[in-house]
């Protein structure tokens, strides 16, 4: 198998880890697969099967995560035709039969709208007012905390290589995941001073949540609602809309918590392990709502980077927002 692993990779993740992920989001088959839609649908149908429990908020992420991936696809002037966006659209519609399959939803209505023979502006049209009805404050922040739990064949992460005219591998995805940790990395190992502060602010954006993804530490920083985890911390709050992602993708992550213009100070955060904290909103108790206080607590949720072991940076840094 070629490993397709970045020469620019640190030691600060391992290779082994980032073979796991980038496994993960891939799948276990051969890595020559073409990527299709009858093999997603097989490959997904024996995922939620297996995980039943899991399965409805898997299927969700899934769809936003393509979703917001779709929204941002360049359009036909700048080259791309309508036969290669309509290859990553027949994936996509697996992913929302399955995820209405799995998951009850108020908004099944909109989702349904989508339909294979509709011409591709058609669909972007339609894919913005679904997800502006599903609403990004409400669905987008769970999407953004992990992909470890999402499945084989996360094409989206890809979506790429159809753009640029040949047909996806499952290695393709493999590599655009390990692709995705050399540019995180690039950016934790630049120094302070190389790097102005409005850009530290703004320069990720929707692929920042494989840091986030590494297994929780053992010892008493793993036990449920330990030190630093979310069971300590509780500010309900709403956050404001964001964008689609079409202009998220440009801008970096929105926070709602910004300080005001031209605010410069040190960015510090309230808990300490965001593993666990990842792990408890995951597990949060049935029935019971998450408070979005805790959801915004994860630095992923405003552009900033968490290493392997859960730990966010402590750093200078600015905004200058209009």
């Amino acid at each position: 198998m070629a490993s397709g692993i970045p020469h620019s990779v640190s030691s600060t993740t391992s290779i082994m880890d980032m073979d796991q992920f980038a496994r993960k989001a891939c799948g276990p088959g051969d890595m020559h697969d073409l990527v299709t839609p009858p093999l997603l649908q097989t490959e997904l149908e024996g995922f939620y099967q297996g995980d039943p429990q899991s399965s409805a908020a898997a299927s969700l992420l899934r769809f936003l995560s393509a979703l917001d991936t779709l929204l941002a696809l360049p359009v036909e002037s700048l080259g791309v035709s309508t036969s290669q966006i309509r290859i990553l659209w027949k994936l996509f519609f697996v992913e929302q039969a399955l995820f209405i399959a799995q998951t009850p939803s108020p908004d099944v209505d909109l989702i349904q709208k989508f339909t294979p023979d509709k011409h591709p502006s058609e669909m972007l049209d339609d894919a913005s007012m679904l997800r502006v009805a599903t609403g990004q404050s409400k669905l987008g922040p769970l999407a953004a905390l992990e992909h470890r739990k999402l499945g084989p064949l996360q094409w989206w992460l890809a979506a790429g290589i159809i753009t640029n005219g040949r047909a996806m591998q499952r290695q393709d995805i493999y590599n655009s995941v390990l692709q995705l940790f050399a540019e995180q990395q690039d950016r934790t190992l630049l120094p302070s001073s190389q790097t102005e502060p409005t850009q530290a602010a703004g320069q990720h954006t929707s692929n920042f949540d494989f840091f986030a993804d590494s297994p929780t530490p053992t010892g008493t920083e793993a036990n449920t609602f330990g030190a630093g985890s979310v069971g300590q911390n509780s500010a309900p709050a709403t956050p404001p809309m964001v964008g689609n992602a079409a202009v998220t993708a440009h801008r970096g992550i929105a926070s709602p918590w910004l300080a005001p213009r031209e605010f410069r100070g040190e960015i510090s955060w309230r808990i300490g392990d965001m593993n666990q904290l990842v792990d408890d909103l995951l597990h949060w108790p049935s029935g019971q709502s998450v408070p979005d206080a805790l959801i915004w607590e994860h630095p992923a949720m405003h552009g900033c980077l968490v290493d392997v072991n859960g730990r966010a940076p402590q750093f200078q840094a600015g905004y200058v927002h209009f």
